[in-house]
């Protein structure tokens, strides 16, 4: 009698937690860029404006810089103001602003999932002119189609393990530079968790032991060129686990 064998074939870890097949965990990968990093410190994402976190859990309206978008339904993810996550679905109206349903405390990602958008999206508080909010908490630049934003809040219940990271820019020839920070607010103090000079460049860090980020913390990278105006992208990745 023959006896055939065959070879085991192990799946990796990071694609079962991609897959679902892991519990509580599940993969993240964050990417921004902004087209305005300046001599002004900056933070990256579209808008190209140093981020400012909302103060307080409250009713945000979703709206558009085009009348045009009106047949476009966007996925809302954030936090409550017990950093819980809450998730709704809206449809644009063009300029005039929609309200939520939920209260939000941060505001993690904007996805656009029926429709394209023509108009640059946006997310947030206060009076609304042209489609564009006093208080811009999140945005998706046009084309884009999702937020591409560096900020991310780790919610409550959960751990945020940071395996990875990369950070490029587009500057001219040295001596000209950027100067990028990560930023962790823990616990209401905030740490430079790793500060990096590039010039014309693209750097990928790999942590061979993962930086921890616990529940309830903010994340964010700023930068800062030594001159003109300059493009900057950045990513980080990992695993959100349930403690």
């Amino acid at each position: 009698m023959t006896i055939s064998s065959f070879p085991t074939i192990q799946i990796p870890f990071e694609l079962l937690v991609s897959q679902g097949h892991v519990s509580g965990y599940k993969t993240v990968f964050r990417t921004g860029y902004t087209y305005n990093c300046s001599t002004t410190i900056t933070t990256i994402l579209p808008q190209g404006v140093l981020y400012a976190f909302p103060p307080s859990a409250s009713t945000m309206t979703l709206s558009s810089s085009s009348a045009s978008d009106t047949a476009v339904v966007v996925l809302i993810q954030g936090l409550d103001a017990n950093y819980e996550e809450v998730t709704e679905v809206r449809a644009l109206t063009g300029q005039t602003p929609v309200n939520g349903s939920n209260t939000y405390l941060r505001i993690n990602d904007l996805t656009v999932i029926s429709g394209n958008a023509v108009g640059t999206v946006y997310i947030g508080t206060g009076a609304v002119t042209a489609g564009v909010p006093a208080n811009v908490y999140c945005s998706i630049a046009i084309g884009d189609n999702a937020s591409m934003s560096s900020v991310f809040t780790v919610p409550a219940g959960k751990t945020f393990y940071i395996t990875a990271g990369s950070i490029s820019s587009a500057t001219a020839a040295p001596p000209k530079y950027i100067d990028a920070t990560f930023y962790a607010r823990i616990n209401g103090v905030e740490y430079a968790t790793s500060h990096i000079t590039v010039s014309t460049s693209f750097q990928f860090f790999d942590y061979k032991q993962p930086l921890a980020i616990p529940e309830k913390s903010d994340l964010w990278t700023n930068v800062q060129s030594s001159s003109g105006t300059d493009r900057v992208a950045a990513t980080a990745q990992g695993y959100l686990v349930t403690n």
